[in-house]
């Protein structure tokens, strides 16, 4: 567990180290944490010369606490702005008769320690398998279609030549 929050929540090792199927990929990570450190030295430098006391706070304390407050909402922001919906392999299908019970093996499974990327990489390669043989039955089932209609059309034609009169033909 440990491991997998550091890949999804750490600001600076997730960069480096999120899972390949995450919402935010490193690059949108960098980006928020560019725009943050960036978004920080702006209102330090707007409150450079300025004088705040705060009750209770030294002046430097006290640029800290208003640099904080106004530079707070931004990454969220953006990261509001650059979500993404999970791929379909995340999704779990829970139909009408999964039993009550059954939601015990998740909830330990989700608060287990293991980690389970081998287990993710093959209900990834199942999904990938299961896509592609749709994909071929598509193919097929359109081929069939064509050539169906090709030979309806072949029939049709042969019908319009035999009942013309013999003189024509």
């Amino acid at each position: 567990m440990f491991v997998w929050k550091t890949r999804r929540q750490h600001p600076w090792l997730s960069v480096i180290s999120a899972h390949p199927g995450d919402f935010l990929t490193a690059f949108k990570r960098l980006t928020i944490l560019v725009t943050l450190l960036f978004n920080n030295m702006t209102v330090v430098i707007l409150l450079l010369d300025q004088d705040l006391k705060l009750p209770l706070a030294s002046p430097e304390f006290s640029r800290v606490i208003l640099t904080t407050f106004l530079a707070f909402p931004i990454p969220f922001i953006i990261s509001w702005i650059l979500q993404r919906a999970p791929p379909l392999y995340f999704y779990i299908d829970l139909s009408e008769d999964f039993p009550l019970y059954g939601f015990l093996p998740l909830i330990l499974a989700i608060v287990s320690d293991a980690d389970t990327a081998v287990k993710d990489q093959k209900i990834i390669d199942e999904y990938e398998l299961e896509k592609k043989n749709n994909l071929i039955k598509e193919h097929e089932a359109r081929r069939r279609k064509s050539q169906r209609q090709h030979l309806q059309q072949r029939h049709r034609m042969l019908e319009e030549v035999l009942s013309m009169p013999a003189h024509v033909v």
